[in-house]
């Protein structure tokens, strides 16, 4: 009854030994990578420089009649707008960063033709930006963001003889709902549209490092 103990052992043995002596075949393929790891060549830090138009100030301003009192039209000149952002890579499709924005410009007002007065418009904000890569190809990416943040608008200027000085601080957003890039991994081209400080249009220039 015990003849058949070493023929099992012997089994056992020959089972344990087989991937060793077994003669060096294909490698086994790697486990798939995490959908959310990052692509071989991602650059993890980005810089964008742009432009833009169309913020909430400039609607606020253009529209609450709140320059000197007793004017009928206004005129705007000395625009400038700057839209600067720096973000990191988490993953495959998140960024988080910050976006600074400046806006300049002065409103001149008239009545009956003649000019009553002038304010210069300061506007800047900060905020903290999170954004989502739900597109990605070699040379091009579709996203959307959301930030949030605060704003300063200071105001200096006379009408009809009154001092129009003054600062307001508050709550800032953009809300970035389409945004494309196209380029090279290392630099590329952007337009976003949304709503918001930064505005309904920024278009502008992103380099990866």
């Amino acid at each position: 009854m015990m003849t058949g103990v070493p023929s099992i052992r012997a089994a056992v043995v020959a089972l344990l030994l087989a991937p060793a002596l077994a003669p060096a075949g294909e490698p086994l393929p790697a486990p798939p990578a995490s959908p959310t790891a990052p692509l071989p060549g991602d650059r993890p830090w980005s810089v964008s420089i742009g432009t833009g138009a169309g913020g909430f100030v400039e609607f606020v301003d253009a529209f609450s009649n709140g320059g000197p009192g007793g004017y009928d039209s206004s005129q705007r000149s000395n625009r400038l707008q700057l839209n600067l952002r720096a973000d990191r890579q988490l993953d495959r499709w998140l960024r988080v960063g910050l976006a600074w924005t400046y806006n300049r410009w002065t409103e001149t007002y008239f009545s009956g033709g003649a000019e009553t007065g002038s304010i210069d418009n300061q506007v800047h904000s900060l905020l903290a930006d999170v954004t989502l890569r739900w597109y990605r190809a070699e040379h091009v990416e579709l996203y959307s963001a959301l930030a949030a943040g605060l704003g300063r608008w200071s105001q200096a200027g006379t009408g009809i003889g009154t001092s129009q000085d003054g600062v307001q601080s508050g709550f800032a957003f953009q809300l970035r709902y389409f945004g494309i890039n196209a380029g090279s991994e290392q630099f590329r081209a952007f337009v976003d549209l949304g709503i918001g400080m930064e505005g309904l249009v920024v278009a502008g220039v992103t380099l990866r490092f």
